[in-house]
């Protein structure tokens, strides 16, 4: 009988292609996993959290029925970069919408932060609105980016109804 000639790869290529694979499956693991974990955002060299437990008040109020109009004042210690407004409609319907109304610490820095309910909402609030929540909504530096990124301060949103 003869012997058969068979051909194989050689054990040093066959560990190089492993390693190669199992580096590449790692990078797109670690490149689909970065955008679940969130970037500690700093302002003032503590985390946003911190600073919005910490440093941040405002109150708001609604100027009049038709709710275009929410004077908004800080009443904290850290600067606000903006509110977020969010109406919920009857029906379960609800928008949310940021609004760029900078306001300085201290109680003098008070913002009249309008908004057109029909065009910026497309909902009747007279009618239809029932309720009304404003976020405070903090600029802070990530971290690692370095980039400016907001973050809303969800524990002092102040809410209305309609």
């Amino acid at each position: 009988m003869r012997k058969m000639e068979r051909k194989a790869i050689s054990p040093i290529i066959a560990t190089v292609i492993l390693i190669s694979l199992v580096v590449t499956l790692s990078i797109v693991v670690w490149i689909f996993l970065g955008g679940f974990i969130k970037e500690l955002v700093i302002k003032q060299e503590k985390s946003v959290e911190a600073v919005c437990l910490d440093e941040v008040e405002i109150s708001a109020s609604v100027e009049d029925l038709s709710f275009d109009q929410v004077i908004v004042s800080n009443d904290g210690d850290a600067p606000i970069a903006g509110v977020n407004i969010a109406v919920k409609a009857s029906g379960g319907e609800g928008k949310l919408k940021f609004y760029n109304c900078p306001l300085e610490s201290g109680a003098a820095s008070t913002e009249i932060c309008a908004f057109t309910t029909g065009e910026d909402f497309g909902i009747d609030l007279i009618q239809n609105c029932e309720k009304v929540t404003i976020t405070p909504v903090l600029l802070g530096k990530g971290q690692k980016s370095g980039r400016h990124q907001r973050s809303s301060c969800d524990v002092k949103a102040k809410s209305f109804d309609c």
